[in-house]
């Protein structure tokens, strides 16, 4: 528990037990927030999802956009995210990368691959690293404590023993820990 209130805006979130707290230990609200694909979106678009109480926006990262080619993240993409983060930030909003899979928007170059889940454990590696390097990382001029996460959305686990199940998550966040 925090005697200080709550730190700037935007503050190192952590966990403590099952909620987010910010620097000072100070419980951030529910995770109350929006989904936005990278367009991106007007500054007004984020002020208003900030009037109406959300503290959070899901950057949707569709996989296809942002690596049509393999190896090669796309310059435009990369701005527009940019500028959704920035205007994000400049509403008040913390922002959390959703790489979106079991949407039909896997690069082409990676349906050689079976499933979705193998075609991220092959071939993600470079998206993942680019994101996590230029948002979070501290030496990167783009690195914001206003991004908070990155994570997949709702994929389909493969092993049929995981999916749904208390051992989703951290399947899920072994195959990003190794890339």
């Amino acid at each position: 528990a925090s005697t200080s209130g709550p730190a700037a805006f935007p503050s190192r979130l952590r966990t403590s037990g099952r909620q987010l707290v910010d620097a000072n230990g100070v419980v951030v609200p529910n995770l109350k927030g929006f989904d936005a694909q990278v367009v991106p979106w007007a500054q007004t678009d984020f002020n208003n999802m900030a009037a109406v109480g959300a503290k959070f926006v899901r950057q949707v990262i569709f996989w296809d956009a942002f690596e049509p080619t393999q190896g090669k993240i796309d310059a435009t993409m990369t701005a527009s995210l940019d500028t959704q983060v920035a205007r994000a930030k400049a509403a008040g909003l913390y922002s959390m990368f959703d790489i979106h899979l079991n949407v039909g928007r896997d690069p082409t170059w990676t349906l050689g691959v079976a499933t979705e889940m193998e075609r991220y454990k092959t071939y993600g590696q470079t998206l993942t690293q680019f994101l996590a390097n230029r948002y979070g990382n501290p030496a990167s001029p783009e690195y914001t404590k206003s991004v908070v996460g990155l994570g997949l959305n709702e994929p389909p686990v493969d092993d049929s023993t995981i999916r749904n199940g208390n051992g989703s998550i951290p399947y899920l966040e072994g195959i990003q820990r190794t890339m």
